[in-house]
């Protein structure tokens, strides 16, 4: 897809920013997928049973390293492309989480890709694209960089994230629920700002708090990517606040790919891997692909309080602080607009604590008044003004 029709495409597609829109109807009808190559033909992935009744599939998440070839052995994206498919039959691989995924005007990497995947693979693969920025800007490799998420079978509720600190160059997080027959897990692809150690943690934050508003109370969440920081930065250690289990921490700790899942799902991982290291398949990226086996599982037991504000914002995000972990005076937690004027922050970590915490618009305005008194495991509604 040249640039000219993407910008286009964004625009006809009207793309959900979830800082400022409500969650997708389940049923995907508001679906703006940018790229949908599905032929609907795989029968596997497309069961009426959701929940439980899903077989176990391996997930991919990889950095594509745009459009670049430097440091392989691949003379070409087709080349790239068809090695990457072919490792994703190999390994029982259903869904993918991508980042720098790029299109220079010349060369798509999603449409390379989704043909690739579906020549090797004989079924159909359907994709949720999200536009992030212009890469290297002014140079030959300047591209239309994003994200995406890729599945046998058809997703729904494509969505993206916008987040409120974007960094120096605009982030977003793409996310789309995967079919009935991969678990109707909600899988979110995410790449972090590199430069700002302020930015990246608060989209961290919001990418762990969006992603648990969305799905609860059910909490089948995947969230898969490149965050540009390693386990035990305030960037990782925001998404185990929040109830999320590294379900690859077992591989090498100065990695900046990661791959989290709600702890309070019904999904369970069989294993973690590194691939595309030049071991058993070849390097197709400066970054190695992480991959997961999963499998149906039973949960954590966990109850979902939620904090809610029915106040008019002038189209500013409300945050939430506390007292209480994951709550923090320092700083605020992205509530979820679930209406206009409507904010909604879910937790399931304060464990029968009851807790005090205050609204915060734009994470810098508190509201007026004393604290708020919060009693865990209900709906917490209050009406903050600034």
């Amino acid at each position: 897809m040249t640039w000219p029709r993407l910008l286009a495409a964004l625009a006809t597609a009207g793309v959900l920013a979830l800082g400022a829109c409500p969650a997708p109807d389940p049923d995907g009808s508001d679906d703006d997928t940018l790229h949908d190559d599905d032929t609907g033909d795989d029968d596997s992935t497309d069961d009426d049973d959701a929940g439980t009744d899903w077989q176990p599939f391996s997930l991919l998440s990889l950095n594509l390293h745009c459009l670049k070839l430097d440091g392989t052995d691949f003379a070409s994206n087709e080349d790239r492309m068809a090695a990457i498919a072919q490792a994703v039959e190999a390994e029982g691989v259903a869904a993918i989480a991508a980042q720098e995924v790029c299109d220079d005007g010349q060369q798509d990497a999603l449409v390379l890709l989704l043909d690739a995947l579906e020549a090797t693979t004989g079924t159909g693969w359907d994709s949720a694209y999200s536009f992030a920025h212009t890469g290297w800007e002014g140079t030959p490799d300047e591209a239309a960089e994003g994200l995406a998420v890729l599945a046998r079978g058809t997703l729904l509720g494509p969505r993206t994230v916008e987040y409120h600190e974007p960094g120096e160059l605009r982030r977003v997080g793409a996310a789309a629920t995967l079919p009935a027959g991969l678990g109707s897990l909600h899988l979110h692809s995410l790449h972090l700002d590199y430069n700002s150690d302020d930015a990246r943690p608060s989209q961290a934050r919001q990418a762990a708090a969006t992603a648990l508003a969305q799905a609860q109370p059910e909490l089948g969440i995947l969230i898969a990517g490149d965050l540009n920081d390693t386990e035990g930065s305030p960037t990782h250690d925001a998404f185990g606040a929040m109830g999320y289990d590294d379900l690859s921490d077992a591989l090498d700790d100065g990695r900046i790919d990661h791959l989290f899942a709600h702890r309070g799902g019904d999904v369970s991982a069989e294993g973690a891997q590194l691939v595309f290291t030049g071991e058993t398949y070849p390097v197709v990226s400066d970054h190695p692909g992480v991959l997961v086996r999963l499998s149906p599982g039973t949960g954590d037991p966990h109850d979902v309080t939620t904090i809610t504000a029915n106040a008019p914002t002038d189209g500013l995000p409300l945050y939430v602080r506390g007292d209480t972990p994951p709550l923090s005076w320092d700083h605020g937690w992205p509530a979820y607009p679930v209406a206009t004027d409507r904010w909604q922050l879910a937790v399931t970590e304060f464990d029968g604590q009851n807790f005090e915490y205050k609204w915060v618009a734009d994470d810098s305005q508190w509201q007026a008044g004393g604290n708020e008194s919060g009693v865990a495991g209900i709906d917490n509604v209050s009406t903050p003004s600034f």
